[in-house]
């Protein structure tokens, strides 16, 4: 048994014991100093997950998810906060690429190497997903401490923050490719060959008027970067060159009103080796409606794309050859931004996010739907997307026509095009003076279908008189029976 007087000699030893280590430990360190910095590891990026929360419902129940298809070019984009409400529209309608604003790097890393992901992006990726849509998920603006540029959050990466781009890429693809997101098509910026601007836009903006190339070079640099990040952490991914805004050509012609030399961005990135970091290549294209005569092809409206044949061919006809100076001529080209808006200049446009568009725009808008992805199929593009689903829309350019999910008659058309040619391969062309034509095979039940219209008043008696004879089953742009007979509006013809 131990006697008080030995307990407390044992105790009395301990204590000293420590003192003693304490001071050996002060001695050592000396006060106020520490382990050089060099020796202290950068901090592991924390991650500050968001609670996990069960989906919200959709407006109808979710429905079981679709079995695996082939992607069809059939796209759009809907509005952050509005994807429960029209994801099943989207899904309805035949679009298989959804767009989506998912990745703000300023928003997610505002503080260094801490991680915030976003909660309401996530479960709409998430939304997304579920009803067999395939997303593509845009990725840009950098935090202020990453900015070449002080106060542009849309522009150049600063070069000593790209392993941080790199680092940020790495965790966001291995979180969402990921089910219940399963993300695998990444687009790096939006717009970045839009001139460069102190601040943070959803667009752009690495352009740069004083380079001969438009900064072209730089971007290629940030490409150099994300393309092995995302590939280490998704080797399946596809990784999209930012949609080129191509604001202008490469050499403006005498209609054209611009006079910048943004058309040669892509060449400033591939002269920098940028090629070889990107799977796809996508672009904007956008026509404008304006009052007046209303049997017009809108695809002329802008002016600075007349010339090169039209705001859509001219574009792809520019990149394509530019990819083919530099032995990239089979990099697939998407179209991830495009449709009919309502021009600033017309009486019928759209104020401060108000629709005040009228039948005559929706009208054409539909008109205009059916031209566009038809031409995306012949100029054998892998996606094509609308901006937007939601509506109204940047200028009145939604396929719906408010918050509600009314569909206006371009949602219409593009639903009936798709249900016919979702799958479709592109056969030839029967063009013909005035008169565009088309002829494409259903990939679903090999079914031939020719498209019609005239890019003139069919009235004019110089048209009227090379119209061809129809024969088959016609239907109008919405699936109506209709006479077999080429007018403005398209017509389809079955199989006779």
């Amino acid at each position: 048994m131990s006697t008080p007087s030995r307990s407390r000699s044992v105790i009395t030893l301990l204590m000293l014991l420590l003192i003693t280590l304490g001071l050996i430990l002060w001695t050592s360190l000396g006060p106020g100093t520490r382990a050089p910095s060099a020796e202290i590891p950068l901090p592991t990026p924390v991650a500050l997950l968001p609670t996990v929360t069960p989906l919200p419902p959709a407006p109808t129940p979710l429905p079981t998810p679709p079995p695996p298809s082939p992607p069809t070019l059939f796209g759009t984009e809907i509005y952050v906060g509005r994807v429960d409400r029209e994801a099943p529209l989207a899904q309805a309608a035949g679009f298989t690429f959804m767009r989506h604003d998912l990745l703000w790097w300023n928003r997610i890393e505002a503080r260094q190497y801490y991680y915030e992901w976003p909660e309401k992006e996530s479960q709409e990726i998430a939304i997304l997903s579920a009803y067999g849509l395939t997303p593509i998920a845009v990725i840009h603006n950098a935090p202020d401490w990453a900015q070449a540029s002080p106060g542009s959050a849309c522009g150049p990466v600063h070069p000593d923050a790209l392993a941080d781009f790199a680092r940020f890429l790495t965790a966001a693809v291995k979180r969402y490719s990921q089910p219940p997101y399963n993300v695998h098509h990444w687009e790096i910026w939006n717009e970045p060959d839009a001139p460069l601007v102190a601040e943070d836009k959803g667009w752009g903006c690495w352009g740069r008027p004083d380079l001969p190339n438009w900064g072209g070079e730089a971007y290629a640099e940030l490409l150099k970067t994300a393309y092995p990040a995302i590939k280490s952490a998704d080797p399946t991914a596809t990784v999209i060159m930012g949609g080129l805004l191509l604001g202008c050509p490469q050499d403006p012609g005498a209609l054209a009103k611009c006079n910048d030399h943004s058309g040669r961005f892509l060449e400033g990135v591939l002269a920098a080796g940028g090629g070889d970091f990107f799977d796809v290549l996508s672009f904007h294209s956008y026509a404008y409606f304006w009052d007046g005569d209303l049997r017009e092809d809108f695809e002329g409206s802008n002016p600075d794309w007349v010339e090169p044949g039209g705001v859509l061919a001219g574009k792809v006809n520019l990149l394509r050859a530019v990819l083919a100076q530099h032995g990239l001529a089979d990099k697939p080209l998407i179209m991830g931004e495009g449709g009919l808006l309502c021009s600033p200049y017309s009486a019928q446009c759209v104020q401060n996010e108000k629709s005040v568009a009228g039948p005559d725009f929706e009208q054409a808008q539909a008109n205009y739907a059916v031209r566009l992805f038809v031409r995306c199929l012949a100029l054998k593009l892998d996606a094509c997307i609308w901006y937007t689903l939601s509506g109204p829309g940047w200028r009145d350019g939604g396929l719906l026509a408010d918050g509600q999910g009314t569909p206006r008659p371009a949602y219409t058309a593009i639903a009936h095009l798709a249900g016919l040619l979702g799958n479709a391969d592109y056969v030839e062309s029967l063009a013909s003076g005035p008169v565009e034509g088309h002829r494409l095979r259903s990939g679903v039940d090999g079914e031939v279908y020719d498209i019609y219209w005239t890019n003139q008043d069919p009235g004019e008696a110089t048209v009227r008189s090379v119209l061809p004879v129809l024969d088959g089953t016609a239907t109008d742009i919405f699936g109506n029976p209709i006479p077999a007979a080429v007018g403005f509006e398209p017509v389809i013809i079955g199989t006779p």
